[in-house]
């Protein structure tokens, strides 16, 4: 059997010929790749991803986004519906879910459904501050953990995609209370963006 064709291993049993692997795959070892200068030095448990970072442009601005979400998206993206976006970049946003007594759940705390609706909205702006305007941009998949119980303030989300590819984005959203240091939800996300 061959290798994978991405080096994501942590050691390699293989005892070729230095820096060669089987099928003549670059070796890796303890995590690191060896005998190939295009592929990148991986420590062990890490995994390669595109990097995304805050200094590149968007390809929609707040504005546009804000336009684009009214247009295609009025049930989610309206003046009542309490949600703004603060900031994007190619591959991020961060957006704000205003407080309101509906969201409050029995035990005094903001419901699971209201921080899960707002990690998937991060992670859409997110998803279309990378690749334009794309209605149907879907998500695939969702998972959250809840870390502790929210107060009755505004929810603030940031998105991050760790991988863009051709037809999936891969992110994660962190979501803390307005004014709070710590993280009060943290959710993984996979969308699929359609051919254009």
């Amino acid at each position: 059997m061959q290798p994978p064709a991405r080096a994501f291993v942590h050691a390699v049993r293989w005892k070729g010929p230095a820096g060669v692997g089987k099928g003549g795959m670059p070796a890796v070892q303890h995590g690191k790749v060896t005998g190939h200068p295009c592929l990148p030095y991986i420590e062990p448990g890490q995994v390669a991803m595109n990097k995304v970072e805050k200094s590149q442009p968007p390809a929609l601005s707040i504005a546009e986004l804000e336009r684009f979400l009214g247009t295609e998206f009025p049930q989610v993206f309206n003046s009542a519906s309490g949600i703004s976006i603060e900031e994007v970049w190619r591959g991020g946003a961060r957006v704000r879910q205003a407080y309101r007594h509906a969201f409050i759940r029995p035990g005094g705390t903001l419901s699971g459904p209201t921080m899960m609706a707002l990690a998937d909205f991060a992670m859409y702006v997110a998803v279309l501050a990378a690749v334009g305007p794309v209605p149907l941009a879907v998500t695939t998949g969702l998972n959250i953990n809840f870390l502790r119980k929210p107060g009755a303030a505004d929810l603030l989300a940031e998105a991050k995609l760790m991988k863009l590819g051709k037809r999936l984005a891969v992110g994660e959203v962190a979501i803390r209370s307005a004014g709070g240091a710590e993280l009060v939800a943290h959710a993984t996300s996979t969308y699929s963006i359609p051919r254009p």
